[in-house]
């Protein structure tokens, strides 16, 4: 197991609760295989080969090409909620965070080339509360492996990522956590978080942003961007062409004319 903070030295990591080393077992589509790998990072610059747009919401477009579901559950009942997380563009009117210098949803110049003009965030309406809603990544095929930039960790937020086992329920097999005292943190600047696990039994992650300070106690500006799921799914060969009904019967034919023909000169 390793975990590597981009420039952050000091976190929390709880350790694995269920030391499993059995595989999980992985239903593969019928047009593509997966394979644990240092896949593309999700930048949500290009959604499915789509421009993205401010508001909108992001659920299944990375499935086929990172093998990954995002989508948003109640930070108080746990349930699942209709509404998935969604795209924010850098700049305002904010949507996600009160930013760098201010600005609604800005950047910090030193992460703003990191993270371009777009990134994700919870429902984009700022709904507070005493816990956020929570932006959950599913898995088609269990990964190892995973790397992501978090925005805007400052004053007296906390940050949890937690990693399990099954896209339902299952294991918890760890929880990392960043606050607002770690290195390469702060208001506008993005915090890049790599974890490797060390056997392929991610299915599901959980983000989860807290303020522990009044008046804004439990509300929280999620800004995730840069997100590698560690699953790489390629395309399968493509199969062959068929042949035209009739192309063997055409082929056949010529050859016994061009065998009649030779019959003929030899004659």
């Amino acid at each position: 197991m390793f975990i590597d903070f981009k420039f952050v030295s000091h976190f929390v990591v709880y350790g694995k609760h269920n030391m499993k080393t059995q595989a999980a077992a992985i239903s593969f589509a019928s047009l593509m295989f997966a394979t644990s790998a240092s896949a593309a990072s999700i930048t949500f610059e290009d959604i499915a080969g789509m421009p993205p747009v401010d508001g909108l919401e992001i659920t299944n477009q990375f499935a086929a090409t990172a093998g990954v579901t995002f989508g948003l559950i109640d930070g108080s009942t746990g349930s699942a909620l209709a509404q998935g997380p969604v795209l924010a563009e850098v700049g305002g009117p904010g949507t996600a965070f009160g930013g760098f210098g201010g600005g609604g949803d800005t950047i910090a110049p030193g992460s703003a080339a990191q993270i371009g003009n777009f990134f994700l965030t919870d429902d984009g309406l700022g709904s507070g509360g005493l816990r956020n809603p929570i932006l959950v990544a599913e898995y088609s095929v269990a990964s190892s492996f995973i790397s992501a930039d978090i925005l805007d960790l400052d004053f007296s937020e906390t940050f949890e990522i937690r990693f399990y086992d099954a896209v339902t329920g299952g294991n918890l097999l760890n929880t990392i956590l960043l606050s607002a005292s770690s290195p390469n943190t702060g208001n506008g600047v993005a915090t890049t978080v790599n974890y490797d696990h060390g056997a392929a039994e991610i299915l599901r992650v959980e983000f989860e942003g807290r303020s522990n300070r009044a008046p804004t106690i439990g509300f929280f500006g999620l800004g995730f961007d840069n997100f590698n799921s560690g699953v790489e799914i390629e395309p399968l060969p493509p199969s062959p062409i068929p042949l035209p009904a009739g192309l063997p019967l055409m082929l056949a034919g010529l050859a016994g004319f061009g065998v009649l023909r030779a019959r003929r000169k030899s004659a």
